[in-house]
């Protein structure tokens, strides 16, 4: 059975990754310096931007054995007593190699008693052969002294042109050719987020019509036009029963995937920039000068941090806090 796209074009090594050129210089450089690398590093930057997969190309550059290797899903170890078996796990030297790393993913859902007990392992570390990579979506939700003890390596999004360039590199080693339209038009759709991107192209090769893979593309977005009414109403301060009557109907859909949209429109609406979809799926841009507009950007503060965590009752309290904003206009 052949590899799905993510899984078979997912970096090895750092020379592989795309995008985020300073960040990953930057680690290249702490990884392989005299004096050894961080004891703690931190990644940190939006959901598919590559944490995980840089955090395993860690483990190769420093050349640890997998039993030397232990990975955390602090949505499932996130209490004190995981931070305890670490600290006991760590005392003892690596079984293989010269390094133990351990890598606990989404770390901001620690605990406040793990992440205190967490602060003190880094301040303290048992030895200089053990290191540590913390994951996370929401740095902002980490205690301020436990950041502190990390050395940060920010992931971002990629450019349009940066993503672009990827799926075109991904679909020249396929030998398979896509029009520049329907490629623009995955670019639009996943925000930057390479992991998404191969997903939707993954799904697409194999489709022989130009047109049909235009509307894949342009249908790939959660509940597109119910968002795009529900960023409508929100701008314009309905009144919450009407938004929530249109919640009803992407309420199945991933919150995280909405709060992005609803980002995207807001931002485009403090900028002078708007997108329009017809009844046949065409996209429309127009653009004109920026202008002042206190409820966009009261949105966007609503909706800057992730609903990873919170997820539908994340959205909805956004929506029903932004609603009371409007009406207080």
């Amino acid at each position: 059975m052949s590899k799905q796209l993510p899984e078979k074009y997912r970096p090895k090594t750092l020379d592989d990754v795309f995008g985020n050129d300073d960040t990953i210089q930057m680690l290249d450089v702490h990884l392989h310096r005299k004096a050894g690398p961080p004891t703690a590093m931190l990644l940190f930057g939006p959901r598919g931007c590559g944490k995980t997969t840089i955090a395993k190309i860690i483990k190769t550059e420093l050349g640890i054995d997998d039993r030397d290797f232990f990975e955390y899903n602090t949505a499932n170890a996130r209490g004190i007593d995981t931070i305890r078996e670490v600290q006991q796990n760590a005392s003892y030297p690596p079984l293989v190699g010269k390094r133990k790393l351990y890598f606990f993913d989404e770390c901001h859902k620690l605990t406040s008693d793990a992440q205190n007990a967490m602060l003190k392992l880094l301040e303290t570390p048992p030895s200089d052969a053990v290191n540590f990579v913390l994951a996370t979506t929401d740095p902002q939700l980490l205690l301020a002294t436990l950041k502190s003890r990390c050395t940060k390596y920010p992931l971002a999004p990629l450019s349009r042109d940066e993503m672009a360039h990827c799926l075109k590199r991904v679909l020249k080693k396929e030998q398979v050719e896509f029009p520049d339209k329907v490629i623009k038009e995955i670019v639009r759709q996943v925000d930057g987020i390479p992991r998404e991107g191969l997903i939707l192209l993954d799904s697409m090769i194999g489709v022989k019509d130009d047109n049909a893979l235009l509307k894949m593309a342009q249908n790939y977005s959660v509940a597109e036009k119910s968002t795009i009414d529900l960023c409508r109403a929100l701008i314009n301060g309905q009144r919450w029963e009407e938004v929530g009557q249109i919640l009803q109907g992407i309420a199945k859909d991933d919150a995280e995937s909405i709060r992005r949209q609803v980002l995207g429109y807001m931002t485009n609406a403090l900028i002078g920039q708007t997108e329009e979809q017809d009844e046949k799926g065409r996209i429309t841009v127009e653009y004109r000068a920026p202008k002042k507009n206190p409820r966009a950007a009261e949105i966007i503060d609503l909706f800057k941090d992730s609903f990873f965590y919170s997820g539908k009752s994340g959205l909805v309290l956004a929506c029903y806090l932004a609603c009371l904003g409007g009406a207080k206009q």
